[in-house]
């Protein structure tokens, strides 16, 4: 006390302290308690730290009082285990000391609130400083001399034992090959001496010399001091065959601190000299070769291969975690859903800094022009985010956009093409522009927005990992086509009630067309019928084509079977909505006969006293059989009145997708295997073969109307346009809604178009096959051999088929019919239940719209 007393005399104390060399040198002497608090504040600059920010500590307490978190928790778990040993932690006085300091810092840092062997540091510093003092000193030990110590994942105490364990090979090498022979994990040991700063592994006394030293030189007395430590008891260490003996053989050594290093010798200067004053000797001596360049070295070589085992750790922590529905999926499924999912998050959180940071240099640059603004360091402790673990519904659309191609966009903001041909250097810069980085943008669709909410199972507007496992582990883990079929029923259960209507049905046959719309890679193979020659020039429908006519008979079906909410008894006694009322025909789901609507006002529209849907409109000369058609689209337009509404259920829905071939494929193959884990990324420019734009070129359903091309021009007829040939506008006819027409009615008239021309198609084809099959019967008479007859080999269930066929080329006739008609239904206020726009006769809203 006396030199510490001439030496500030001279050279002044507190804030106006002057170090000279002797200051170094009484520190490793020792301070005295007095002066030990006061010292490490101006050793370690947080004195500094507490004089910016006078308030700090008790507004933090004040702000936070009586809220809970998970690291408050934690604390009171670990309080009265703090240095036990101490009577001043054996009163409540001394546990509410150490439970503030604690508190406070966790809310101050929020990503590191809480690590074990933090209570024993702060429990430490309390012996000698106040709780500001303390509350400040934690700061600057945790946030800038011992940073990621005490994190979550303690990143930083695992690159340092990996460092201690570079010196002691370097330093030690007979002692590291005799602990690698014999299996011993030198961490053991050393792993508590860096994270309790040696208080909990030496006597108070010595460790509080430990620390004078530590916040005056910083991290690279711990490593000067465990090296000496294992320097001096390098001859017992080397007999050790485990790690039990080798933490005994230290263990004692620290027990006997304070005993004589040379209790045999003559000399009594040297008995006088004791254990520990030996260990700081040859700690400072031996081993002041270790400066913090070579510490900040060997971080800097080892911090590679200490993050890849932390992010192994963690991942196989997860994985491990994730519940029994993960079983479903492969260990090599999760691993990748894994790295997607937090690849994606991780990616999101650096365009947002990255577009964040730019933002703050363009203001600056605002503000001052020609000046750049140095970086100042934060003297108060640093709040943290923490990691991402959760992903909103644009996240979750990225994430889709990598794994399934009909998560892709049809209208990327960056042309597919453009990408394509930029170099890599190009693209990255390109991405950091771009909302979505490198990856492929996502479709934004009903479809994604059911499957985002349906997942979310806390209703917490977030996905975790968890949910993203547990939804794909229920499409992917299983081949049972019935849980297809019920999860995708689910998504449009939206009362959970067990009913989809009318409206759900429409959305359903949308999300079909969605999904499939970037063709199926093999995964659906319809059944090839005979009689197409493809060498004489004729056409033959492709998938796509086949299963646009299997949605198209989904909606049918649908309406078909479904149950009435509120059952109506007719005239005769029968349910007006009686699955099989007529059983006779296959009625068309679309009312053929077109009547106009009159502009109606948005804020009173003009009361309707006749309801036209109930007027039987009767076609002027028209052939016999074009009456029986129109009558059942009327029956069916009934169907879809407001006034009745109707359902279907999962039995229903099942029923109809299980009674073609081509949807019971798509709900048993292709859906599951939509979503790609196992294959390489969807990348922007692995999309640009992939746009439907281009793929529709060459196949038929590219001309057809679908609820996914409104709006897009036509880019081919029936049979494709070639460069030189011009493209032939076909009006109303396929793939547009013009702005005239009325929202979804227009819609559903062009899909009525498009199926009258497919039903010519189908006819010309059919009667080919016959002149096929008469030619060969008139070959096999005039062998004398028996003659085929077209349907020999079809069975009930194509005849079926064909009676479907056949009510489809009667429904486009009466299509035909309808057209000269339709000039001559303008009654009053005749407006169609199809129609769901306001404005003058739809005015050029499209379908999702008028939704």
């Amino acid at each position: 006390m006396r030199l510490w007393g001439e030496y500030m005399r001279e050279n002044g104390r507190n804030a106006s302290l002057v170090r000279q060399p002797t200051f170094s040198k009484l520190i490793r002497v020792g301070l005295p308690n007095r002066l030990r608090g006061e010292i490490w504040e101006l050793s370690s600059g947080s004195f500094y730290t507490r004089l910016r920010n006078p308030q700090l500590y008790g507004k933090t307490l004040d702000k936070y009082l009586g809220q809970e978190s998970l690291a408050i928790d934690e604390i009171e778990k670990d309080l009265n285990r703090s240095l036990p040993e101490y009577p001043a932690y054996q009163s409540e006085e001394g546990i509410e000391r150490l439970r503030k300091v604690l508190t406070a810092y966790s809310w101050t840092n929020e990503e590191v609130g809480y690590c074990q062997a933090m209570n024993i540091v702060a429990a430490a510093l309390l012996i000698f400083t106040s709780e500001e003092q303390a509350y400040f000193l934690l700061g600057t030990l945790c946030d800038r001399l011992l940073p990621g110590y005490y994190s979550k994942d303690m990143y930083g105490t695992l690159l340092d034992q990996k460092v201690f364990e570079a010196l002691v090979e370097k330093t030690m090498p007979v002692l590291w090959d005799h602990l690698v022979k014999s299996d011993v994990n030198l961490s053991v040991v050393s792993l508590p001496w860096f994270l309790s700063l040696y208080v909990n592994s030496m006597p108070l006394v010595f460790a509080f010399r430990v620390l004078d030293v530590f916040f005056l030189e910083g991290p690279k007395v711990l490593f000067q001091v465990g090296l000496a430590i294992l320097r001096i008891n390098g001859e017992e260490l080397l007999d050790v065959a485990d790690d039990g003996s080798f933490i005994q053989i230290l263990k004692n050594y620290f027990a006997r601190l304070d005993e004589s290093a040379h209790p045999d010798s003559q000399n009594e200067k040297l008995r006088a000299i004791t254990r520990f004053q030996e260990l700081m000797v040859t700690a400072f001596k031996e081993f002041s070769g270790i400066t913090h360049s070579s510490v900040a070295d060997l971080r800097a070589k080892h911090i590679d291969s200490v993050k890849e085992g932390l992010a192994t750790f963690a991942k196989r922590t997860s994985i491990r975690n994730l519940g029994p529905e993960s079983k479903k999926l492969s260990t090599d499924d999760l691993s990748i859903l894994y790295d997607r999912f937090f690849g994606v998050l991780q990616e999101r959180e650096s365009r947002t800094r990255e577009k964040e940071e730019k933002r703050k240099k363009e203001q600056e640059q605002q503000r001052q022009p020609n000046l750049w603004k140095q970086k100042t360091g934060e003297d108060a402790p640093n709040h943290g985010s923490g990691r991402l673990e959760a992903m909103d519904y644009d996240a979750f659309r990225e994430f889709l956009a990598r794994t399934a191609k009909w998560a892709v966009t049809d209208q990327p903001s960056s042309p597919a093409k453009e990408l394509a041909n930029m170099s890599i250097s190009q693209r990255r810069k390109t991405s950091f522009h771009s909302k979505w980085g490198e990856g492929p943008e996502p479709a934004d669709h009903d479809f994604l927005q059911r499957l985002y909410g349906k997942w979310d199972a806390s209703q917490t507007g977030q996905l975790t990992l968890q949910n993203i496992v547990n939804g794909l582990a229920r499409l992917k883990g299983t081949t049972d086509i019935m849980n297809s079929m019920s999860m995708f029923f689910d998504l449009y259960d939206e009362d959970g009630t067990g009913k989809v209507d009318k409206d759900g049905i429409l959305r359903m046959s949308e999300a079909l067309l969605f999904l499939s719309r970037r063709g199926f890679d093999g995964a659906i193979t319809p059944t090839e019928t005979n009689g197409v020659d493809e060498a004489n020039g004729d056409i033959k429908l492709s998938t796509n084509e086949k299963f646009l006519g299997s949605v198209s008979a989904f909606i049918r079906r649908c309406f078909e079977y479904a149950d009435p909410d509120q059952p109506e008894v007719v005239e005769n006694g029968g349910d007006a909505f009686a699955i099989g009322a007529d059983e006779d025909e296959e009625e068309d789901l679309l009312d053929l006969t077109e009547t106009k609507s009159r502009t109606k006002s948005p804020i009173s529209p003009r009361p309707v006293t006749e309801d036209p849907l109930s007027k039987t409109v009767t076609p002027p000369a028209s052939p016999p059989k074009s009456s029986k058609p129109a009558s059942r689209a009327t029956s069916h337009n009934l169907a879809l009145d407001p006034s009745k509404p109707l359902h279907i259920t999962l039995p229903t829905f099942r029923m109809v997708i299980l009674a073609d071939e081509l949807l019971e494929q798509f709900f048993e193959t292709f859906f599951p295997q939509s979503f790609r884990l196992s294959e390489p990324l969807i990348t922007s420019a692995s999309m640009t073969s992939l746009s439907p734009s281009v793929a529709s070129q060459n196949t038929l359903s590219g001309n057809l109307t679908t609820f996914t091309n409104i709006g897009q021009p036509v880019k081919n007829l029936l049979g494709g346009a070639t460069n030189k040939q011009p493209v032939v506008d076909v009006g109303i006819a396929g793939g547009v809604v013009e702005p005239g027409s009325r929202g979804l009615r227009g819609v559903l008239d062009n899909i009525v178009n498009d199926g009258m021309r497919m039903a010519t198609e189908v006819r010309r084809r059919m009667d080919e096959a016959q002149r096929e099959l008469e030619k060969e019967n008139a070959r096999m008479q005039a062998q004398g051999r028996p003659q085929r007859s077209y349907r020999d080999d079809e069975d009930d269930d194509e005849d079926g088929e064909d009676e479907g066929d056949k009510d489809l080329l009667e429904g486009a006739e009466a299509a035909t019919d309808a057209a000269s008609v339709r000039s001559r239904t303008r009654s009053e206020g005749a407006s169609s239940l199809l129609d769901l726009d306001d404005g003058d006769g739809g005015g050029g809203n499209n379908a999702s719209a008028g939704r």
